[in-house]
Parts: C-alpha cells; sequence; structure tokens
C-alpha cells in the first residue's frame, strides 16, 4: 500500500540547550515549544516551518525565511524578512542549509522508495530568537532538523520508518551542522529528532551517532538568559584551539561528569545541581561572553546561604552568549532569570530575555497536515 503524500505540512522545531550539564557536544535539551502560529505572541525560541509541495515542479525551491524578535515584555512581534540571513545566504550559497539537506532529504528518499521525487517545494521559515540574529548558541540547528523531517513526512515518512530511520534522519540533519558550522555536532540536532527529554551521545569509534534518552528529575527546570548580542561559532571555536589543561583540572572534569551521569540516573536534583558544570571549556569561553562573571556572581549569591549544596547551576549553551540556569522550580527558575537579566542591564549594559523551560520530550513535530 502506498503511502499517503501530503500537499503542505505546518511544523515546529523548539530551541536546543547544547553541552547540558557540562557535558560538552555530548548532551542536548529541548526548551519549551516555540508559538503554534505564525502570529502567536507567546512560546519558546525556535522555528516554525511549512513546507508545501509543488507538484511537477522539480528542482524549485522556494525559501522565504523570516525572524521574529522579543519586545521588551518578552512577547513576540510580528514576523518580518529576515533580510541579514537571506543577504548571506545568497552570498554564500554553499552554506544554504534548508535548499541543500532539501535535496539531500529527496535523495534518500528517492533510493529508498526508488522513486524519484519530481517535485519542489515552497518553505516557511520563522525563525523566533529574542533579538533576531543568529549566533546565540540557542537554536541555530533547528531548521537543519526540521527540514528533514518535515519533508520526509510530506511523503509519508520513509526514512523515518526505514530500517536504520532515526540514524538516518540524524545523519541527514548533521549534515547541516556540517555545512553551517564546518564539523558535525550531534547533540545539537538529536534532541529534535530522538523522543526524549535530554539527548546523550556518547563517543563512539567509528563516527556514527549512538544515541540514548535520558530523564531529567521530575522537579528540574531550566531558565535561558540570552544577552542582546550574537558570538559565532567558529570563534569561539577558534578560542579553544591549542589550549591545554592540567592533570588534576582533567581529572576534576571527569568527576564532575560521572557525577552528573549518576545523578540524571539515579534522578537526584540535588546532585546534578552539585556537579552540573564544565571546568574546562566554560572558564575559556566565558572570558569571550560579556556578562558571563556577572551571572556567575548572580548564581553564586543565590547559592550562598548553602554553597556546598547548591540550588542553581549556571552554563553556558553551545557555544554561547546564551546561558542557562538550572533549578528545582518554575519560581525558582523565573527569580534567577529576572536576577541575571537585571544584573547584566545595570552592571554590563546589557539587554537580556530570559525563557523558564521544564520537560519537552517532542523534539521537532509536525503539527498539520494537508492532503489533496
Amino acid at each position: 500500500m502506498s503511502k499517503l503524500i501530503y500537499n503542505k505540512i505546518t511544523m515546529i522545531a523548539p530551541a536546543q540547550i547544547a553541552n547540558f550539564g557540562g557535558l560538552f557536544d555530548r548532551a542536548g535539551k529541548l526548551c519549551c515549544r516555540p508559538p503554534l502560529g505564525a502570529y502567536d505572541a507567546e512560546g519558546g525560541p525556535g522555528n516554525w516551518m511549512q513546507i508545501e509541495r509543488l507538484s511537477g515542479k522539480k528542482g524549485v525551491i522556494e525559501v522565504d525565511i523570516l525572524v521574529r524578535k522579543c519586545d521588551a515584555d518578552g512577547f513576540w512581534d510580528n514576523p518580518v524578512t529576515f533580510s541579514k540571513l537571506l543577504d548571506e545566504i545568497r552570498q554564500h550559497p554553499e552554506k544554504d542549509v534548508v535548499r541543500l539537506l532539501t535535496q539531500a532529504t529527496c535523495h534518500k528518499i528517492a533510493e529508498l522508495t526508488d522513486k524519484p521525487i519530481q517535485d519542489g517545494f515552497r518553505i516557511t521559515i520563522i525563525i523566533h530568537t529574542p533579538n533576531g540574529q543568529t549566533g546565540l548558541g540557542l537554536g541555530g540547528s533547528a531548521s537543519s532538523a526540521a527540514i528533514v523531517i518535515g519533508i520526509d513526512a510530506l511523503y509519508g515518512s520513509p526514512i523515518a520508518d526505514s530500517n536504520e530511520g532515526q540514524k538516518t534522519l540524524l545523519r541527514l540533519a548533521a549534515e547541516g551542522e556540517r555545512i553551517a558550522a564546518g564539523r558535525i555536532f550531534f547533540d545539537n540536532v538529536a534532541p529534535l529528532i530522538v523522543k526524549g527529554d535530554l539527548i546523550y551521545i556518547p563517543p563512539t569509534l567509528t563516527g556514527e551517532p549512538n544515541v540514548f534518552s535520558l530523564n531529567c528529575p521530575p522537579n528540574l527546570h531550566v531558565v535561558t538568559i540570552t544577552p542582546d548580542f550574537a558570538i559565532s561559532t567558529s570563534h569561539m571555536t577558534a578560542v579553544l584551539k591549542d589550549k591545554t589543561v592540567g592533570w588534576q583540572t582533567a581529572e576534576t572534569a571527569g568527576d564532575h561528569k560521572m557525577e552528573v551521569m549518576r545523578a540524571l540516573l539515579t534522578q537526584d536534583l540535588n546532585l546534578l545541581l552539585k556537579h552540573a558544570t564544565n571546568t574546562i571549556i566554560e572558564p575559556i569561553r566565558g572570558q569571550h561572553i560579556k556578562g558571563y562573571k556577572t551571572a556567575q556572581s548572580v548564581v553564586q549569591e543565590m547559592n550562598a546561604n548553602d554553597p556546598e549544596n547548591p540550588r542553581y547551576a549556571l552554563g553556558i549553551s553551545g557555544s554561547g552568549p546564551t546561558m542557562y540556569v538550572m533549578t528545582g522550580s518554575i519560581e525558582e527558575a523565573n527569580q534567577a532569570g529576572y536576577e541575571i537579566h537585571k544584573a547584566l542591564n545595570e552592571q554590563e549594559q546589557v539587554y537580556s530575555w530570559w525563557f523558564c523551560h521544564s520537560v519537552n520530550p517532542n523534539g521537532a513535530e509536525v503539527i498539520g497536515r494537508e492532503s489533496h
């Protein structure tokens, strides 16, 4: 029986916190869902996407990218053309992730079904990013995963339903990371493809993705704080080049990682908050993020009553500048976001936005389908 082919699908893809819990290039956690409608004012960072099939127009890929910024109260403004990003794509077509992944996904579908795709596509993407910029360390991979899942879903999900379908989707989405950032980061795309609140990617000898879904402690809440500036991933990768650390620092970092994994396996929030830090990468990258030390001071003050058993843990999402704080309730998460926002504004003259997140195991979701 042939699979149903749709004329149009609508999707959402939440942003994700990469390097979560200090597990560098190994763990990613989903943020809350972005707005479900193109003009809805509430929701988290991430993408809304619509893909329309253009019957019989093989090779035609029309892409419209819009952006929505946040106002001072944290609500999303109306979408406008993302002129800066579109200009960059026109100047560097080799980095046109959407078109290149659309072509790669179509090729894979044709390979699996033994039926070449003769359609073109009209793709509309609305990027929800608080300051209207990319390079925030939050959500930049949403398009890579969503376009792969979306094109596949348009044709009845033959890739997802195939043998090793999940790994195939991961490889395709990670190719978008290679195009955009120069290397593959599975932790950036895996949370959008694999169902689960926290996705862990252990190292492998072959480089093939080996992905595990883990549960965070049920009372874990996270707040992301995004300053009003951007930092390129390539720059934040370059600052790590040729850096070395002493064996004692490396040994301590290993201890923290082991305790983070033990906390996740035992669902121990207190243990997680005590060890969710990266003592090698984040101190280096933090020097290049204006306001990071201020955020550290705020969190230290909030933990001052019992520093040996902290209620808050600070981290850098991806390559920054977005930071995040883990804690035990939505009220504490909101308070941490407000206090860091206030300190950045008063001490650094840096405006910021904060979003609170709890459990979200949904990944990139198809929220609407239209057939003939």
